[in-house]
């Protein structure tokens, strides 16, 4: 299913996730998404219930995107992610499991061949305001690809605003009230580098 910028500002918006501090600590099953993110989902171990994304998009980073994204520093000791195919990768996304609601859509950069570390998952997680202190606006980590596949600009203006502008609209409004509505944080953990994709809320 395509989805637009404009759908996504036009969506209702809905309380932010509860964070990990609020949440019992679970360790993550994967390398690919951070341990606050999955206590946040109060799962267990894979397996439990139900595919814990539907129909993910796996976006492979392109030279302008490594330009664009900023670095943060990398937790120390976190696990990072094996080397693997654009479908194996893929495959990992499809076939994890957890008791949480499925997050529908999600759009996921592979970086350095590896899957990206989903970092904060609609403001559960890290915030965006520790981020943003240590690599500056996020606006513009989108990766081209969920651009041209997701956003579907209609003309070549809306393509130009898109590449001027990137999540400015959205991000701004999660630095205003906390609610990331829609939005991914990402980090590579074998370069540092930071992307924001997106996921369906409707």
């Amino acid at each position: 299913m395509l989805r637009s910028l404009l759908q996504r500002i036009r969506g209702a918006k809905l309380p932010s996730s509860s964070s990990a501090s609020s949440a019992p600590f679970v360790r993550s099953p994967v390398p690919w998404i951070s341990d606050e993110v999955w206590s946040s989902w109060q799962t267990g171990e894979p397996g439990d219930e139900l595919p814990a994304f539907s129909d993910p998009r796996l976006y492979v980073i392109t030279r302008d995107d490594l330009k664009r994204a900023r670095i943060a520093t990398i937790d120390s000791g976190a696990p990072i992610p094996a080397w693997r195919t654009f479908y194996d990768n893929l495959s990992q996304l499809r076939s994890l499991r957890s008791a949480s609601s499925e997050i529908r859509d999600p759009s996921w950069p592979m970086c350095c061949g590896r899957l990206s570390t989903l970092i904060n998952e609609e403001g559960s997680g890290r915030s965006l305001a520790s981020i943003e202190a240590e690599t500056g606006p996020l606006d513009l980590a989108f990766m081209e690809m969920e651009i041209w596949h997701d956003w579907s600009p209609r003309d070549e203006q809306a393509v130009e605003k898109v590449w001027q502008t990137g999540y400015q609209d959205l991000l701004d409004e999660g630095r205003k009230d906390g609610v990331l509505d829609g939005i991914l944080l990402f980090q590579c953990r074998a370069c540092g580098r930071v992307y924001v994709g997106s996921c369906n809320t409707t």
